[in-house]
């Protein structure tokens, strides 16, 4: 009788990269990237929820606002936004040996 071949290992799991740095915003450039979380124009709305969710964890109150507060759009965009921030954070905290 012939011995069972076993299959071959899984490949390594690929290298987790962290992510950016936060880019720190005033409060006043966080305020009017919020505010363009519901501009009509769909290229401004990603980008300003893109710079937000590339900020630090300091934006967060004020994404946290937006959350309540805002239009539909801006609420929804703030939380996906504030969710990067939180998401960004965690990992780079992992990947630096935090918690």
């Amino acid at each position: 009788p012939r011995a069972a071949r076993l299959p071959p290992p899984p490949p390594p799991p690929p290298e987790v990269a962290p992510p950016a740095p936060p880019v720190a915003l005033a409060e006043g450039e966080a305020q009017g990237l919020i505010a363009l979380l519901d501009s009509p124009d769909p290229q401004a709305r990603g980008a300003a929820t893109e710079r937000l969710a590339g900020a630090g964890l300091e934006v967060l109150p004020l994404l946290e606002r937006a959350a309540v507060e805002g239009s539909p759009e801006t609420r929804w965009r703030a939380r996906e936004a504030a969710g990067e921030v939180t998401r960004r954070a965690r990992l780079r905290a992992r990947l630096a040996g935090g918690p």
